[in-house]
């Protein structure tokens, strides 16, 4: 499987992807849902990440490999959360 380095918040790449004990608001409905009631306002959060690949295979027995174009594949979250009262939040992503 492919899996990238860094997780798509640029506010939790820095610590590690280190998220699930300290998000509040509308990133925890991605990394821990149980974060949502944290969040003091209503918010919405949009984050992008683009990946770049590329694949290459073997063709045959004659040692020669196929190579594909590079490709971009948009990765893109919204996530919005939404405070009720002081124990009930709603999340939308």
């Amino acid at each position: 499987g492919f899996e990238k380095a860094v997780t798509w918040s640029g506010r939790w790449a820095g610590v590690g992807g280190a998220a699930t004990a300290g998000v509040m608001g509308a990133e925890s409905l991605y990394f821990n849902p149980a974060g949502l009631i944290g969040g003091k306002q209503n918010e919405f959060s949009a984050n992008f990440s683009p990946t770049f690949s590329r694949f290459s295979a073997p063709v045959g027995t004659g040692g020669a490999d196929v190579m594909s174009e590079t490709q971009m594949s948009p990765i893109f979250g919204a996530l919005g959360s939404y405070r009720v009262n002081e124990k009930l939040a709603i999340g939308l992503g």
